[in-house]
């Protein structure tokens, strides 16, 4: 009998590694052939959590841009955080954004919102802030949920724009209201 569960604990192992090599194929397929992608804006940017489920998501409302007295420029950029869980309450952990342009410039909000409760079918607006020494061309923003662990549950999922060597999914903004916009 111990030969029988030797070799049925050999063939388990192999099946296991088959399936985990077989995943990280599908992953590395999948990532390559990711290309860098800007959502219009208006257009939602669904999250999908460890738990594969995709009931979070945000919506650029607007954005705005003014000069500051010291230099530079300020952009404001309204989102709406939102939930279509049908009856849960979700947590849009720790959310971190960034603007990014054509020039290659990588700007980190210095406001944000902290973690949000949304309750079933239910979102929030917020308000992210920039400030950059120089006007943007073409700026999107990058927009990340979720504590170390979340984040970290996230790299290895196939096809989720946090994952390992996936190209980033980003929000086009609409310049709207005052100041420097074209």
């Amino acid at each position: 009998m111990s030969h029988a569960r030797h070799a049925l604990g050999a063939a388990l192992a192999s099946v296991t590694g088959l399936a985990g090599l077989a995943y990280l194929v599908v992953f590395f397929v999948i990532s390559a052939r990711s290309v860098e992608q800007t959502l219009p804006p208006g257009t939602p940017l669904h999250f999908c959590g460890l738990y594969l489920d995709c009931h979070l998501y945000a919506t650029v409302l607007g954005t705005s841009s003014s000069p500051l007295p010291e230099g530079g420029v300020r952009y404001l950029v309204r989102v709406r955080l939102a939930s279509d869980a049908k009856v849960a309450t979700l947590r849009f952990t720790n959310p971190t954004a960034r603007l990014v342009d054509d020039a290659g410039h990588s700007v980190p909000a210095v406001e944000g919102p902290g973690t949000l409760s949304l309750a079933s079918r239910t979102g929030r607006e917020v308000e992210f802030e920039f400030r950059t020494v120089t006007l943007l061309r073409n700026p999107r923003m990058l927009l990340r949920k979720g504590g170390r662990l979340e984040r970290l549950s996230e790299l290895l999922l196939v096809g989720d724009p946090d994952s390992f060597l996936h190209a980033p999914v980003t929000l086009g903004l609409e310049e709207r209201g005052s100041g420097t916009g074209d």
